[in-house]
């Protein structure tokens, strides 16, 4: 019975482990713009080059 209980045991460890670690990353990505005040009115520039010319 130890070796059943020893492998629930490292099981339930490496199983909350994941979860602990998955959760603290959708956190972070949830918060990483919070203390953007108009957040929705942002944009991203980007440069595209056609040609070896490049476009602004």
């Amino acid at each position: 019975m130890r070796t059943y209980t020893f492998i629930n045991v490292v099981g339930l460890i490496v199983s909350l482990t994941g979860a602990i670690i998955i959760a603290r990353y959708v956190h972070q990505e949830l918060t990483v713009d919070h203390y953007i005040l108009h957040l929705d009115r942002t944009f991203m520039l980007t440069n595209v080059q056609d040609e070896g010319t490049s476009i602004n």
